[in-house]
């Protein structure tokens, strides 16, 4: 409550443990409103669907990205911002 986080328009869960991340999403979600969104990082893939299940509106995933654009670069394909951000930013739900 201290945070604020009942007035906020998003809150970024950027911790570099996932299972902090779990929580921390859990915990937001019992104070936020409808209009907040809550973005979670997922520092390992092998977590993604364990922070999607926690349902946060974006989850991202740093590994998940450079995986993607490594593999795209060395078969030749082009990347484009849509093509980024796709990657980057994954629907939570």
């Amino acid at each position: 409550m201290l945070a604020g986080a009942e007035k906020a328009r998003y809150i970024l869960v950027l911790r570099n443990d996932d299972s902090d991340n779990a929580f921390i999403v859990l915990a937001a979600k019992e104070v936020v409103t409808g209009d907040t969104k809550i973005l979670a990082l997922v520092n390992s893939d092998k977590n993604l669907s364990k922070i999607k299940r926690v349902q946060t509106d974006i989850v991202f995933s740093l590994q998940t990205l450079a995986s993607e654009m490594l593999l795209r670069k060395l078969s030749g394909e082009n990347m484009d911002t849509d093509n980024l951000m796709d990657l980057l930013f994954q629907d939570g739900h």
